[in-house]
């Protein structure tokens, strides 16, 4: 089914948004929602706003949704303010709608909310460099830190069991007996190498249900693609798409950073020769990441940092692999094949990482003593 444009002029007006229109841009680049960036001159210059119509099959408690992000964007704003630094630090700022609320519904039934564009600012899918994996892990520790005298109560759980393992592998399982489209004969590997790891995985769940984790406000989604680069002096100013952040362990986050900050190929790579985890870049990220966090961290969030990779990887690639078995019908494909893919090289991604536990536990162990 084609997609229908939305009236943007529309979207402006009921967010207040003020100026002539100059350009409006579909950023194709998301999976979950749809966003545009719209362009508007004001008093001689220009103004960006991001609008984004929300992905309600996803995300059906809106509202509870738009809380989040504003207690959140709030809480960040006021720590910096609190605690001004000489380096550029910038926080997500959404804009409220004519009638006070973060979120709109429009003509064609369908809910939006706008925020203003953070300028001068880059975002990189694969990090290039192990600078730039440095700084995208330095953003997601200050976010981490500004956020850990929130009490995670405060916030609801707009994805209930997003990153639960056991819950993941339970769908696994029963889809892979289902199996409705025929295609569990072909990834009998990937289902081994799944179960291989499964057991190391679920020590981080049974750490959590001891109590010795403890509970706090995490991103969840800590993809390069999520933190902002200056595009002047190369130094990380941001974190964005707060849709995840809800109560978790800090270990979600470095983990996830393990894993999409690590390895020079594209999520989707089918030369899998070229997907490994390079050293470098672990250094890189536990340098960045734990020169922000490193201070607030207990002693068994310390002892557990890499195990955080380990169960991030594995249960991507479950997503992945489950969604191939049943048919691609959470994760856009735009080939045949292409969840197998992704899930493919979250599995090698892993293998890696195993395979080098002992030269990556040494480069964790010199950041954490730092």
């Amino acid at each position: 089914m084609a997609r229908q444009a939305p009236d943007l002029r529309e979207i402006a007006a009921a967010f207040g948004v003020e100026g002539i229109s100059q350009e409006a841009r579909w950023d194709q680049s998301g999976h979950i929602h749809e966003t545009y960036l719209s362009t508007y001159a004001v008093d001689g210059g220009t103004v960006r706003y991001v609008h984004q119509a929300i992905n309600e099959r996803i995300f059906p408690d809106v509202a509870g949704l738009m809380r989040n992000v504003a207690r959140v964007t709030a809480h960040l704003h006021s720590h910096r303010e609190r605690a001004p630094s000489s380096r550029r630090w910038e926080v997500l700022t959404p804009v409220r709608s004519q009638t006070g609320d973060l979120f709109w519904r429009c003509s064609q039934d369908r809910v939006w909310r706008t925020f203003l564009c953070i300028e001068n600012a880059e975002s990189y899918d694969v990090a290039p460099t192990p600078a730039i994996a440095r700084e995208a892990a330095a953003a997601f520790g200050r976010f981490a830190a500004a956020l850990a005298d929130l009490d995670p109560g405060d916030l609801v759980e707009p994805l209930p069991g997003f990153h639960d393992l056991e819950a993941r592998l339970a769908r696994f399982e029963q889809v892979l007996k289902e199996d409705p489209r025929g295609r569990a004969r072909e990834v009998a590997r990937e289902v081994d190498q799944v179960h291989e790891n499964a057991r190391e995985a679920r020590a981080l769940g049974n750490l959590r249900a001891r109590g010795d984790l403890p509970e706090r406000i995490v991103h969840n989604d800590t993809k390069v693609n999520n933190a902002l680069i200056d595009t002047s002096t190369g130094h990380g100013i941001a974190v964005i798409d707060l849709d995840t952040v809800m109560p978790g362990t800090i270990l979600y986050d470095f983990g996830d950073l393990v894993r999409t900050a690590t390895c020079r190929a594209e999520e989707d790579e089918v030369d899998l020769e070229r997907v490994r985890v390079a050293p470098d870049l672990f250094a890189a990220i536990t340098e960045g990441y734990l020169s922000e966090a490193r201070a607030f961290l207990t002693a068994a969030e310390r002892e557990h940092l890499f195990l955080g990779g380990h169960y991030m990887i594995l249960i991507i690639a479950v997503r992945f692999l489950t969604d191939y078995i049943e048919g691609d019908v959470y994760f856009p494909a735009h080939r045949a094949g292409h969840n197998l893919d992704r899930a493919r090289v979250q599995l090698r991604i892993l293998d890696s990482l195993v395979s080098q536990r002992d030269e990556l536990h040494r480069i964790l162990e010199r950041s954490l003593s730092r």
